[in-house]
């Protein structure tokens, strides 16, 4: 069987708000751009769907000592707190071991635990932080529609926030790490901004400062992470667990992971990186859309379409360092092909490749094609990945002439 690991590939975001901040808007659930206040603040790393540390941030909503599972403030995550936990309370640098009936709704508290599954979580550590008191302090990112310099106003695509920036705010560009004082009348539509500010009795936004983030950025409307439920290769469309929309690339779209090599020529560290990797000095590895498959986590870049339509500016992969070794690329005669079963042999291979019902078949004008348009004796380039049955799940099959 010929193996090789992706790394070898190098082919390519007011009334509306609180009810936004009820729903929930996480890495994991967003409705729209990322969106973060000090009474509900949480996030999901990666690879968070199921399985490994996850750290959940926020104020308590519910908590139910008796059944020992409690919500947090915007935070859809149903977490059961698990009978060995530790659960401790936090005041000047001290931790002292508490009963979770002493847990109250209001509290700021950090959890840590395991997905389980959907959105629910087994924690092994809850720690109540004593000396948070509430703010009105609110964080929101996305891509700017519109801005008016002269009433000091930015409206941001997808959210339904009235953002007034104040006179002194601190307003800055910020590329490859280095952030730059600029003046409003520099921002444009369609930048991709992070502003900061304080939550007005209107329901409004005060921002007291706005970053644009430019060059290492993405300008897209919407940020998400998600698992991939389903790839459609011919279509060029995928889905995640995150989000009920059809995510559209195209040729322009990025795709790519962080190797955690360095520039030098070391030894790739890493598979993918979370939010923190962004000006560490990790290269991008590019990949095409082939090279994804269902069950990788992402980190998607995407502008809005329609309702049930997203393209991605750029996607990220990642995690799913199980896979690396698990992908299959060769080029080889064919030895059998079956329409009906979808399966084909090829004559130096002996594994048996199953045909994806949304594997990327083209012949040699790069025009597309069915299964039934190959047959024995042609030459063609295949891309899958190995099975545990020892079959090969072919997502991409090329007819080649040399």
């Amino acid at each position: 069987m010929s193996k090789v690991n992706r790394f070898a590939l190098t082919a390519t975001m007011g009334l509306a708000l609180l009810v936004m901040l009820v729903a929930g808007c996480s890495k994991q659930s967003p409705v729209g751009p990322s969106l973060s206040t000090s009474d509900g603040e949480y996030f999901l790393p990666d690879g968070a769907a199921t399985g490994g540390d996850v750290d959940l941030y926020g104020r308590v909503a519910t908590i139910d000592s008796a059944s020992r599972m409690m919500t947090l403030v915007g935070n859809p995550t149903n977490i059961e707190v698990a009978a060995d936990a530790e659960v401790v309370w936090k005041d000047d640098g001290n931790e002292i071991p508490i009963d979770l009936s002493e847990i109250n709704p209001g509290d700021s508290v950090d959890v840590r635990g395991t997905m389980t599954g959907g959105n629910s979580l087994l924690a092994d550590r809850v720690r109540v932080r004593a000396n948070d008191t509430p703010e009105n302090e609110l964080e929101t990112s996305g891509r700017v529609e519109t801005v008016d310099p002269a009433l000091r106003t930015i409206t941001l695509v997808g959210v339904a926030l009235q953002i007034n920036v104040a006179a002194g705010a601190e307003i800055v560009q910020k590329h490859s790490g280095v952030e730059t004082v600029i003046e409003l009348s520099d921002i444009l539509p369609g930048d991709s901004v992070d502003i900061r500010g304080d939550v007005q009795t209107d329901g409004s936004l005060l921002a007291n400062r706005v970053r644009v983030r430019d060059g290492d950025d993405f300008r897209a409307d919407l940020e998400f992470y998600g698992t991939v439920t389903e790839i459609n290769y011919a279509e060029s469309w995928l889905t995640v667990d995150s989000r009920t929309e059809k995510i559209f690339v195209d040729s322009n779209t990025s795709i790519f992971v962080k190797s955690g090599s360095d520039p030098n020529g070391g030894a790739l560290a890493k598979r993918g990186g979370g939010d923190d990797d962004d000006d560490d000095g990790h290269l991008p590895i590019y990949f095409a859309f082939e090279d994804i498959m269902v069950g990788d986590s992402l980190e998607v870049h995407a502008n809005v379409v329609n309702e049930s339509t997203l393209y991605a500016v750029a996607i990220e992969i990642e995690d799913g360092a199980a896979n690396d070794n698990m992908q299959v690329e060769v080029k080889d005669t064919l030895a059998t092909v079956d329409v009906e079963a979808r399966t084909i042999t090829l004559v130096g291979q002996a594994w048996t490749g199953i045909v994806n019902e949304n594997a990327d078949l083209r012949g040699l004008n790069d025009e597309l094609l069915t299964l039934a348009d190959f047959g024995a004796g042609e030459l063609v380039e295949v891309k899958g990945f190995a099975q545990s049955d020892g079959t090969v799940l072919i997502t991409r099959m090329h007819k080649d002439n040399n």
